[in-house]
């Protein structure tokens, strides 16, 4: 039987839960839609995201970002900006690092099962910024929300993003064929999942 916790513990624990070496995640703020739109309406980000690449108002996506993180209903969502570790030479002057990206688990259930998205600026891709933001959010959602399961679904021809999930523990159960037209071509997405066990096997 697990020790019951001490002040210290939770002090800990809360220290910790959104705080990564490089990023953290926080709530998201009105001024952080601009660049969180900005990205989302970028067909080169957006191929990645959705099976059909429409721009759209910037009005109506912020909209669909704001109740993506409202976090009063079975979504919960937070912006990822650089971690107060990572500020010194970079952050903005008020001390809150610059905005990343935004990171979400969609329909929580009461089966315990979640769907992770994330979407991070292009010019943040590939410096580890993404990896450490979904390693936090599923520390989040299997430490704090109590999930048993963690899935999502990523476009077959985004090896970036396979490669970063498979990082963080996630493993490939199967496929949905030619789901996405881009480019004159089908192409399939690929299903991985992560289950609260093989997440403590690995250290948590």
């Amino acid at each position: 039987m697990d020790e019951p916790w001490t002040l210290d513990d939770a002090l800990m624990y809360g220290e910790r839960l959104l705080h990564g070496e490089h990023v953290s995640l926080r709530e998201s703020r009105e001024e952080d839609f601009t660049e969180l739109v900005r990205w989302w309406t970028d067909p080169a980000v957006s191929i990645f995201q959705t099976a059909f690449v429409r721009p759209t108002p910037a009005a109506t996506v912020s909209d669909l970002m704001r109740g993506w993180s409202s976090n009063v209903g079975p979504d919960v969502g937070f912006t990822v900006i650089e971690s107060p570790a990572a500020q010194a030479t970079t952050s903005d002057a008020d001390g809150d690092g610059r905005v990343l990206g935004q990171v979400n688990l969609f329909g929580v259930t009461k089966n315990r099962c979640a769907t992770l998205g994330i979407v991070m600026g292009k010019e943040h891709w590939s410096k580890g910024f993404g990896t450490e933001a979904v390693r936090l959010m599923i520390g989040y959602g299997f430490a704090e929300l109590g999930l048993h399961r963690i899935q999502l679904g990523v476009f077959a021809y985004n090896d970036r993003a396979i490669r970063s999930y498979r990082s963080a523990g996630f493993r490939e159960e199967g496929r949905r064929r030619e789901v996405a037209f881009h480019g004159d071509r089908w192409h399939d997405e690929v299903l991985m999942a992560l289950l609260v066990d093989e997440w403590r096997s690995t250290g948590g």
